[in-house]
């Protein structure tokens, strides 16, 4: 049986919608105190999120990313599961991300339960600052929302998921990598 090819996938905002989990969660607990406005996740555009969650700081914001409250929030962006499993019988799917200990510990068992056949590598923030290190073929995929992730690793192809944020409007001004708007995209263009 010919080896399959390695699919590497982002997990926050490539496969899961984790701004708009933050955003739930900070309307959920802040609503009721002075100077409340709601966090829309669509105007995020900063992952310390003080555009939108103006009420808190960044360790608040880290210990929802570090909370079961956020994994039991955190929905998959439209069609990427089953787009993913369609993928799967094609390649060997690799979910990579960024993150602090508990972070990484609750995303690696969270993927386990949402995409079994996946194997996760998890990047810490203490000894990380990018993707670099997690060891990408140039016959490999590598899908990320981050530019700097892209960049900086030595797969042979890169594709930036999604919509335009401050840590990948660079893309625009330097035409670095091929977008993808979303899942059905990114499914045509690796299959055809």
């Amino acid at each position: 049986m010919k080896n399959k090819r390695k699919l590497f996938i982002d997990y926050d905002q490539t496969i899961t919608e984790s701004i708009s989990a933050i955003c739930n969660l900070y309307n959920i607990d802040y609503c009721d105190k002075v100077g409340f406005i709601k966090a829309k996740a669509h105007l995020v555009n900063d992952w310390n999120f003080k555009d939108q969650c103006t009420l808190i700081n960044r360790k608040k914001i880290d210990s929802y990313f570090n909370s079961k409250r956020f994994f039991d929030a955190v929905n998959c962006i439209e069609n990427s599961k089953a787009i993913i499993n369609k993928l799967s019988e094609t390649f060997d799917i690799y979910i990579v991300s960024m993150g602090g200990f508990r972070n990484l510990l609750l995303k690696k068992k969270w993927c386990k339960e949402y995409f079994p056949y996946a194997k996760f590598i998890g990047c810490n923030f203490l000894f990380h600052k990018d993707k670099r290190h997690v060891p990408m073929g140039e016959n490999d995929i590598f899908i990320d929302d981050c530019v700097n992730n892209l960049i900086n690793n030595n797969c042979g192809t890169r594709l930036l998921y999604g919509d335009i944020f401050s840590w990948n409007e660079e893309n625009e001004k330097r035409g670095l990598f091929r977008r993808m708007w979303n899942w059905t995209e990114i499914y045509d263009y690796l299959m055809n």
